[in-house]
């Protein structure tokens, strides 16, 4: 005779639901820009949106530049973006932008990522 005794599944108190917080449809409108692009993204529910700019380099290598963030809504979003970290505007090249929320209550989001390209002026 086998006998299983099992605990009662442990439920999250008051202020300790972590729902799924989940980024999707991240685009680069143009991605092939001199002076600036459209960013556009989705999100599950707010959450402070990272994005890391990263350079294509010889042999399939990336180097990362930078990061900026901000605040994003329940549902889509959209930024303009001129092309720089700070007050550095980017150098012509291919570049890589990957996106990752982060919410108040500690739940991160998959990483996204979309490659684009700055053109000469």
């Amino acid at each position: 005779m086998n006998l299983t005794i099992s605990s009662p599944p442990v439920l999250p108190g008051p202020g300790e639901v972590k729902t799924a917080l989940r980024l999707s449809d991240l685009s680069l409108f143009p991605a092939r820009f001199r002076r600036g692009t459209r960013i556009l993204f989705t999100l599950s529910q707010a959450a402070r949106v990272d994005f890391t700019v990263h350079r294509a380099r010889p042999k399939r290598r990336w180097a990362k530049i930078g990061v900026f963030s901000r605040e994003g809504k329940s549902g889509a979003n959209s930024l303009k973006w001129r092309g720089r970290i700070g007050k550095s505007a980017l150098r012509p090249g291919r570049y890589r932008l990957t996106a990752q929320a982060s919410s108040g209550n500690g739940t991160i989001s998959e990483p996204l990522r979309k490659r684009f390209k700055i053109l000469p002026r």
